[in-house]
């Protein structure tokens, strides 16, 4: 497993955004990664930020380098400090559940 970096993180979340169809826009420190109007999916530094539902967000926030966001209960932080398929996974399930939900399919 190696480290992964605010940079590493950042590329994470962007590609699986991108095969979501979204674009990310410089907000602040970080960027933003919106389904219309909506914030979806943060990230500044070493952490992302995900719009979930509010029992979703509990049980998210429980796994490993996770937590409660200060954006509010449906919103989970992730910081991880190791790049491994667990990793991926979290990013990319969490950032499809977040825009499927906000476009209603979820």
């Amino acid at each position: 497993m190696a480290k992964t970096s605010a940079v590493e993180l950042a590329a994470l979340v962007a590609d699986a955004a991108a095969e979501l169809g979204l674009e990310g826009a410089q907000d602040g420190d970080g960027m933003a990664y919106s389904v219309g109007t909506t914030l979806v999916v943060y990230v500044a530094g070493a952490t992302a930020e995900f719009r979930l539902r509010a029992d979703v967000a509990a049980a998210a926030a429980r796994t490993a380098e996770a937590g409660p966001s200060p954006r509010g209960p449906e919103w989970v932080g992730f910081s991880p400090t190791t790049f491994d398929r667990f990793t991926r996974d979290r990013i990319a399930s969490w950032c499809e559940f977040a825009v499927k939900q906000t476009r209603g399919s979820a």
